[in-house]
């Protein structure tokens, strides 16, 4: 059972991002009650709901640069019920620090601090990995309430993870959690 989770969890935090604000910038407000989720988004990103894979709520994909452009960084809000292997924070956060590091190709965690999402204890996580031939960096920010993992990824190519970073902190911060 901890392997079949074990797996998930690093399913969710590399697979999903791959299917995957200014105060000038127009947002969209995006609800999906069933899943108790709310947030704002930048309206020149592309919305993908419930079609990247398990417990996906929404991602959000970053406007392409040019039609070169081989990644599009994004923003996804994935829910995992732990109620068949119930954790806390911390552990939750040891077992993806620990899966980064060991199944991830080239896997690096730079940073872990305290976090509040949709006022609740959080953790954000800096991290990085190779998938295929792309050098990746994420952001990872989670917390958990009733059983359930509310987690969002901020994926992007590492030359670009500042470009980006401002519209996906102020997604992250526009969520609500019910």
């Amino acid at each position: 059972m901890k392997k079949n989770f074990a797996i998930m969890v690093i399913s969710t935090l590399v697979f999903t991002p791959i299917l995957l604000v200014s105060a000038e910038e127009t947002t969209v407000a995006f609800q999906n009650p069933s899943a108790g989720i709310s947030l704002q988004y930048p309206s020149d990103w592309q919305k993908r709901e419930n079609a990247m894979g398990v417990g996906v709520v929404i991602a959000v994909l970053a406007p392409r640069e040019s039609v070169e452009d081989v990644f599009q960084e994004n923003v996804n809000v994935i829910i995992q019920d732990l109620s068949a292997s119930p954790m806390t924070l911390e552990d939750y956060t040891k077992l993806s620090e620990n899966q980064i590091k060991t199944l991830l190709p080239e896997g690096k965690v730079f940073n872990i601090e305290d976090f509040t999402l949709s006022g609740l204890p959080a953790k954000a996580m800096i991290y990085s990995s190779k998938q295929a031939q792309l050098s990746l960096k994420y952001l990872g920010v989670w917390a958990i309430q009733n059983n359930k993992a509310y987690l969002v990824t901020y994926t992007a190519q590492q030359d670009k993870f500042e470009t980006f970073l401002p519209q996906a902190k102020a997604i992250i911060s526009s969520i609500k959690i019910n």
